[in-house]
């Protein structure tokens, strides 16, 4: 069900593993997933309960992990130590070509401050992404409110260092990305 939902998610006009985000809308009906189906992503999940769930729109508090993995990456939360990190994705006209073009270091700085603010006010945001076997950072992936035609939506999205190309890391985190946010918000 979740492979048919997302084959009619919009998405950006991004080339695949270069970055490329999918607005999710907030359609509980639709992206209904139980604890059952997120093996489908290969993502390693913490399960909540259906009552502490609150759903897209609902009330209540949203708990996303700090930290997951999946088969070949871990992703951590973004803190003010990974302003150098994202300076250097940001910087990198390859990189930033399909997501906005190449950002200035107040720009990195505004971005990583927006990105900070958003998990402190909706517990979910943006995860510095790491190779698994290596532990250097593969880029970033992100899953936050966006606003889009004047609707509230969810972003799933993510970049990538240019090495991290081709390998289909990519779709393994936005998946992984898409199941956390499936789960958590309904």
């Amino acid at each position: 069900a979740v492979a048919d939902a997302l084959e009619n998610v919009p998405r950006g006009s991004g080339p695949p593993n270069r970055g490329e985000c999918i607005a999710v809308p907030h359609d509980p009906e639709l992206f209904r997933l139980d604890a059952n189906n997120c093996s489908k992503s290969g993502a390693q999940l913490g399960h909540r309960d259906e009552a502490s769930r609150p759903g897209i729109g609902g009330t209540g508090s949203v708990t996303f992990p700090d930290s997951f993995s999946t088969g070949r990456l871990l992703a951590r939360r973004v803190t003010e130590a990974d302003l150098e990190e994202l300076r250097r994705l940001h910087t990198d006209a390859s990189v930033m070509a399909h997501i906005g073009g190449v950002r200035s270091q107040a720009q990195t700085e505004a971005y990583l401050a927006q990105n900070l603010r958003h998990w402190n006010e909706h517990g979910f945001g943006l995860w510095m992404v790491l190779d698994g076997a290596q532990s250097r950072v593969a880029g970033l992936a992100v899953l936050r409110h966006l606003t889009v035609a004047g609707a509230d939506e969810v972003e799933v999205g993510y970049s990538l260092h240019q090495e991290f190309w081709g390998r289909g890391l990519a779709t393994e985190i936005a998946s992984a990305c898409s199941t956390h946010g499936y789960v958590s918000l309904g």
